[in-house]
C-alpha cells in the first residue's frame, strides 16, 4: 500500500531519519481492526508510536466500503461468542475482565459500529512475543495428564485475560491472527468444561489402573496424545519448510484432482452415507427415515433450512465452520484465486451428496427421538426424549452414520500436522469413519442387552452393503476382455472395504492387484500425472500403443484446474467407444462408461 504517513519506529530510529514502514493491504487491515474501541486504539498508536490522526488519515485514504465492512463482521463475530465465554468462565469458578466496549465512529462510507478484536504481539520485535505464543503451556508430547497442562484457569484465549493498562509494545498487523483468535474462542467454548471431566475421569488411580492393565501402558499413553491434541486444538501457528509446503502442495492436489467434480466420488460417497444412515433405522424406525427422504424430494428447502438451524452438527457441515479458518477469513479480506474457486466449486458436488442423505438422517433420528424414543435393546430408554436431548441424539447419528471432520472425531493418524504423515492417508477420513462404526458394532454385540440382529443388520448396511454399492460402480471386464464374475467382484468389494480403514493395507491390496502407483507418496503420484501425457507422446512418435492419452492429459491438467480429471476420463471412454475399445451394451452402459470412464465389453 502507499505510504507516506505511518513511520517505522525502530528502523527510523536506527537510521536517524524517518523511514515509512512498508504497508501491505493485510498490515492495513490488521490495523483497522483496533480501532473499533478505545483500549485496541490506544495499545496501537502507543505501541507502533504513531498519531492517532496519522491513523485516521492513512486508513481514510486506503480503506474500501468492503474493507469496512469485513472489519465488522470480524468485529461482531468476537461479539457474538462474549457472553457464552463469560457464562463458562463463570461455571468454572473464575472472574472475567470486563468487556471492552466498542466505540462508535464515521468513515467516508457511513456509520461504523465499532467493536473489540483481540491484540497480538509483532513475533519478532515485540518483548512478549515469545510468551504471547500460542499454546505455548500445551504440548501434548509430554504428556497431558502428569503435567495437567489443561485447567480450569489455564486458558489458550487471550480473549478471557484481563490486559495489562500500561503495557504498549508492537503490535503484529497480520490480519491472519484473526483465525487464531476465532479459533481459540470457539475451541474453548466447545471443549474446555468436556476436556476438565475428562481429565477428572483419566487421572482417577482406579481408571488408570484398570486401562493400563485391560490395554497396556502404550494405549494409555496414546490417550493422553489424543486428548493433548483436543487441548491443544491446533493452534501453533506452523511455520512449514519448503519440503513441507511442497508435500501439503502435492497432496492437496491429488485430493482435487481425486474428488472435485468426479461423478464416481459423489456416487459412491452419496450412496454409501444414505446405505450407512438406513442400517440406524431398522426395528421399526424405517418409517421416519423414508418419510424424511419423501421429505427432501418435495420440499427440500424447507428440510435443509430447518436443518440447519435445529441441528449444530448440520449446520456445521453445510458451513464448514470446522475447517481452514486462514482460508476461511482470507476470503473476507481478498479476492480467491481461480484454483481456490475450482477446488471450492469441485468439493460442493460431495458436499450436495452429503447434504442430502446427512438432512434426513437427522430429521429422521430427532422425530423417532422425540416421538417413541430409542428401544432399551438398541442403547435407549424406551420413552421420548426431550427436545434437547433429541436435537443431541440427531447430531451423534449424523456424525456416526457420515462421520465428521471435528476434532473430537478424528482419528490421531488424521490429527498428525506431519505432512510425510499426511501423505499417506491422503483420502482416508470416509475408510476412518467406516473403522470407527466397525469397531463400535463389534463393541455393541459383546455387549449384554443390546439386540444382535439389530446390531447385524446395521452392520451389514455399514460395511457390507456400501462396499457391493462401491464394487458395483466399479464392476467391469477383467483382464481376458471378460465381464468379472459377481463372486469376484463381490469378493474383492469387500475385501478392498476392510482394507481400507486401515492406513498401508489398502496400498498393499492395490499392490497385489497390479496397480503400478499403489503406496507411492502423493508427490510421486503428481510427478506420474504430470509425466504420463509427455510418455504418451513419446510412446506415439515410437508407433507404440498409447491405452489413455486423453485420460492421462485431463489428469495431469485436474491438478492444478480441478474438475479436468473427469472431463478427462468422459472424453476418452467416448473417444473409445468411437473407436471400438468400448461397445456399450446400451444406454445405461454409456452413462456409467461416460460417467466413470469404463463400461462392459462383450
Amino acid at each position: 500500500m502507499p505510504n507516506s504517513i505511518l513511520a517505522d519506529a525502530d528502523i527510523s530510529k536506527s537510521e536517524g531519519r524517518i523511514v515509512y514502514r512498508r504497508l501491505t493491504r493485510g498490515d492495513m487491515l490488521g490495523i483497522a481492526r483496533h480501532v473499533g474501541n478505545e483500549s485496541n486504539f490506544d495499545k496501537l498508536a502507543k505501541g507502533m508510536e504513531w498519531q492517532p490522526t496519522d491513523i485516521w488519515r492513512f486508513l481514510h485514504d486506503n480503506m474500501t466500503a468492503k474493507d469496512w465492512e469485513a472489519t465488522q463482521k470480524t468485529w461482531d463475530a468476537f461479539e457474538r461468542h462474549w457472553p457464552a465465554m463469560v457464562e463458562m468462565n463463570k461455571r468454572l469458578g473464575n472472574t472475567s475482565p470486563d468487556q471492552i466496549e466498542r466505540r462508535p465512529f464515521r468513515t467516508q462510507f457511513g456509520e461504523m459500529a465499532g467493536g473489540y478484536a483481540p491484540l497480538d504481539y509483532d513475533p519478532i520485535r515485540s518483548k512478549l512475543a515469545v510468551r504471547k505464543a500460542d499454546a505455548s503451556a500445551i504440548d501434548p508430547s509430554e504428556g497431558l495428564f502428569g503435567k495437567g497442562y489443561y485447567r480450569a484457569d489455564t486458558t489458550t484465549n487471550g480473549s478471557l485475560n484481563a490486559r495489562v493498562a500500561n503495557y504498549y509494545d508492537r503490535l503484529d498487523l497480520d490480519f491472519h491472527s484473526v483465525e487464531r483468535r476465532l479459533h481459540d474462542t470457539i475451541h474453548d467454548l466447545a471443549y474446555r468444561e468436556a476436556l476438565l471431566d475428562v481429565h477428572k475421569i483419566l487421572t482417577n488411580a482406579d481408571f488408570r489402573r484398570q486401562f493400563q492393565h485391560s490395554y497396556g501402558p502404550e494405549q494409555y499413553r496414546s490417550l493422553q496424545n489424543w486428548i493433548g491434541d483436543l487441548a491443544n486444538g491446533q493452534n501453533r501457528d506452523q511455520q512449514l519448510s519448503r519440503l513441507g509446503a511442497i508435500l501439503g502442495a502435492s497432496r492437496r492436489a491429488i485430493v482435487a484432482n481425486g474428488i472435485a467434480l468426479r461423478i464416481s466420488t459423489t456416487l459412491k460417497h452419496g450412496g454409501s452415507a444414505g446405505l450407512k444412515s438406513l442400517g440406524y433405522f431398522t426395528g421399526g424406525g424405517e418409517k421416519y427415515f423414508a418419510s424424511r427422504v419423501a421429505a427432501m424430494g418435495t420440499r427440500s428447502g424447507t428440510e435443509i433450512s430447518g436443518a440447519v438451524e435445529k441441528f449444530p452438527e448440520i449446520r456445521a457441515r453445510l458451513m464448514q465452520q470446522d475447517r481452514d479458518y486462514r482460508q476461511l477469513t482470507a476470503s473476507m479480506f481478498q479476492p480467491e484465486s481461480f484454483h481456490t474457486k475450482a477446488e471450492r466449486f469441485g468439493h460442493s458436488m460431495v458436499a450436495w451428496s452429503d447434504m442430502m442423505t446427512a438432512v434426513p438422517t437427522a430429521w429422521a433420528a430427532y422425530d423417532r427421538a422425540i416421538t417413541e424414543g430409542i428401544p432399551v435393546n438398541r442403547g435407549g430408554t424406551g420413552k421420548p426424549m426431550s427436545e434437547k436431548d433429541a436435537i443431541a441424539y440427531a447430531d451423534q447419528i449424523v456424525r456416526e452414520a457420515h462421520g465428521s471432520n471435528i476434532e473430537s472425531a478424528r482419528s490421531m493418524v488424521l490429527q498428525n500436522n506431519n505432512e510425510a504423515v499426511k501423505m499417506m492417508t491422503t483420502l482416508y477420513g470416509f475408510m476412518n469413519n467406516s473403522l470407527g462404526q466397525h469397531m463400535d458394532m463389534v463393541d455393541k454385540f459383546r455387549t449384554a442387552g443390546f439386540s444382535k440382529p439389530e446390531v447385524l443388520s446395521r452392520y451389514m448396511m455399514a460395511m457390507i452393503v456400501p462396499a457391493l454399492w462401491a464394487g458395483a460402480l466399479e464392476k467391469h471386464q477383467g483382464k481376458d476382455g471378460q465381464e468379472e464374475s459377481w463372486i469376484k467382484w463381490a469378493a474383492g468389494a469387500i475385501t478392498g472395504e476392510y482394507a481400507g480403514m486401515v492406513p498401508f493395507a489398502r496400498e498393499a491390496l492395490a499392490a497385489t492387484k497390479g496397480y503400478p502407483g499403489a503406496g507411492l507418496p502423493a508427490y510421486m503420484s503428481v510427478m506420474g500425472a504430470i509425466a504420463k501425457p509427455a510418455i504418451d507422446v513419446k510412446h506415439a512418435i515410437e508407433g507404440k500403443p498409447v491405452k489413455a492419452p486423453i485420460k492421462d492429459l485431463g489428469n495431469a491438467i485436474g491438478l492444478a484446474i480441478p474438475g479436468f480429471g473427469q472431463i478427462g476420463t468422459t472424453l476418452q471412454y467416448a473417444a473409445d467407444v468411437k473407436s471400438g475399445k468400448e461397445q456399450p451394451r446400451g444406454p445405461l452402459d454409456v452413462a456409467k462408461g461416460l460417467a466413470l470412464g469404463h463400461g462392459t465389453k462383450d
